[in-house]
């Protein structure tokens, strides 16, 4: 699932909050519709005053800022580390509705937004999955 969130006064090719031509601080808020446990955008230029939060029902699951993400997050345009495509995956039922982007100062950059649900492997199927493999190689074994 992926959504356009270009607006009538945001006509680049990446999202900026706050938007270009507004004062900071900015905010932006993506309204899903349904549950999800998965996104990932590519974050440009991560500074520690970009903030992202994940809420289900009205209710905070979760928040990163650009600390959480990289060391230094000094939005630095040329560094690899300070521009990467961030991955957010929730386990354990966790999942959201509602994404906030949050920017205290100028900028919160980000493009490529994909949402959707992703599996997330439980324990027990781990385990039983290592047994049959090791039964398999002690069959192959008593074989030879």
């Amino acid at each position: 699932y992926n959504r356009d969130l270009m607006t009538a006064t945001n006509s680049t090719n990446y999202f900026s909050i706050p938007e270009p031509g507004v004062a900071p601080p900015g905010k932006h808020t993506l309204v899903l519709g349904q549950d999800y446990n998965y996104v990932g955008l590519f974050w440009g230029s991560i500074d520690s005053y970009n903030h992202i939060s994940f809420y289900s029902g009205g209710e905070l699951v979760d928040a990163f800022g650009g600390s959480n993400i990289t060391s230094p997050a000094n939005g630095d345009q040329s560094a690899p580390s300070t521009n990467e495509y961030v991955n957010f995956l929730f386990e354990n039922g966790q999942v959201f509705d509602t994404v906030i982007f949050e920017s205290q100062n100028y900028a919160f950059e980000f493009d490529n937004v994909a949402v959707g649900n992703q599996p997330v492997p439980e324990p027990a199927t781990m385990l039983l999955f290592g047994l049959g493999l090791l039964s398999l190689a002690g069959a192959s074994r008593r074989k030879n």
